[in-house]
């Protein structure tokens, strides 16, 4: 029991390690940050969180380094999948936008057997 419990402290440490590595590369670029993480706790309904946040004070990964990031339904520490600068999630998300309107304009002009290369073409119409 006592190697268990040994062995959960070492794994969420480095979890709780990986996390602050991730977060503070982006955390250079700027305050304003987008994390996706992950709950891959057996018995947690939740799996993917994201957190919006805005660090003007330089304390997000003092928070990280010596909290973590928890759960909100379980409170097992969370995985860090992404992290990304705000300005960079809203490119990705226009980006997204264009390839899912792209993709549509191709199914109603062509039918519904859509190529890779249309899901990947993020141009915009008047540059088709």
């Amino acid at each position: 029991m006592a190697d268990e419990s040994s062995e959960k402290n070492e794994l969420e440490s480095a979890r709780i390690v990986a996390n602050h590595t991730t977060i503070a590369n982006v955390r250079a670029r700027s305050g304003l940050l987008v994390l996706d993480l992950y709950c891959d706790h057996g018995a947690c309904p939740a799996r993917e969180t994201r957190l919006c946040l805005k660090d003007l004070d330089n304390s997000l990964l003092s928070i990280v380094s010596t909290r973590g990031l928890h759960c909100p339904l379980c409170g097992h520490t969370l995985k860090c999948h992404g992290a990304r600068t705000f300005a960079e999630q809203i490119r990705n998300e226009d980006r997204n936008a264009r390839r899912r309107v792209n993709s549509q304009r191709y199914v109603r002009d062509h039918g519904p057997s859509i190529p890779l290369s249309v899901f990947h073409d993020d141009r915009l119409p008047e540059e088709l």
